[in-house]
């Protein structure tokens, strides 16, 4: 740990956002650090949380004391997954397709069903859509299938609404 680190102590589990921002652009002196033009994603530009040692940015930094490792560890796709579905203000009763039975789908489909959506999930995996049916217990579709036209229209009224 790095020195003048007051709020952590060495061995403290904590959480990560991956994205660190530049601070420097003006983007970053705007507030707009998502929109960095120098950002820099953990795990993707630079070595990730399977690193024996990994530097972080303090502010990058959640303390997750009291949270179950496994549950930390999701704490950063299922903030997108909840940002998704505020972004697209869905109201109870509504539909909603999530394609996409990874972490980010699982959140969102998980999210939205507790928001009051009627929520359906296609995925090409047969393992994700076993774990959506019996965890979520969600209608599924199959992307892969050749009646994907047809699995679409039976699970789902389109119906277009105007904001």
């Amino acid at each position: 740990m790095g020195k003048n680190i007051a709020d952590l102590k060495n061995g403290q589990q904590v959480a990560v956002i991956p994205y660190v921002a530049c601070q420097q652009c003006p983007a970053c002196k705007s507030g707009r650090t998502n929109c960095c033009e120098k950002i820099s994603v953990i795990g993707v530009h630079q070595d990730g949380g399977f690193s024996e040692y990994l530097s972080v940015p303090v502010a990058n930094i959640l303390p997750a004391d009291g949270i179950d490792p496994q549950a930390a560890a999701l704490i950063e796709p299922f903030a997108i997954s909840a940002h998704a579905v505020r972004r697209a203000a869905i109201a109870p009763g509504e539909q909603v397709l999530v394609v996409g039975a990874g972490p980010i789908g699982l959140g969102a489909a998980a999210i939205a069903k507790a928001d009051g959506a009627q929520v359906v999930v296609a995925d090409t995996s047969p393992a994700r859509r076993e774990h959506v049916a019996t965890r979520l217990e969600l209608p599924l579709l199959d992307p892969s299938a050749e009646d994907f036209d047809a699995q679409l229209r039976r699970s789902l009224v389109v119906r277009w609404r105007r904001k």
